[in-house]
């Protein structure tokens, strides 16, 4: 079976890259903290835009329900 990630195309972020940043940002006191530049890039697309990231996240969950109900991920 293939995991949704590599269907549909999407990047993962390193665990260590990751875990690295959160780090960095728990000792500097960080509020607020995008990991990479595409998650940083929706949430700023996310305040001035909601409707188009909700869709494209609706789109997203409708295939990944279509892939896990045929079988092909899960």
């Amino acid at each position: 079976m293939l995991k949704f990630v590599e269907l549909a195309g999407m990047h993962v972020d390193e665990p260590i890259a990751t875990a690295k940043r959160i780090m960095t940002a728990v000792k500097t006191r960080q509020k607020d903290v995008c990991i990479g530049f595409p998650e940083c890039l929706y949430v700023r697309l996310n305040a001035l835009f909601p409707r188009v990231v909700d869709a494209a996240l609706a789109g997203n969950d409708r295939r990944a329900k279509t892939l896990f109900a045929s079988g092909v991920i899960g």
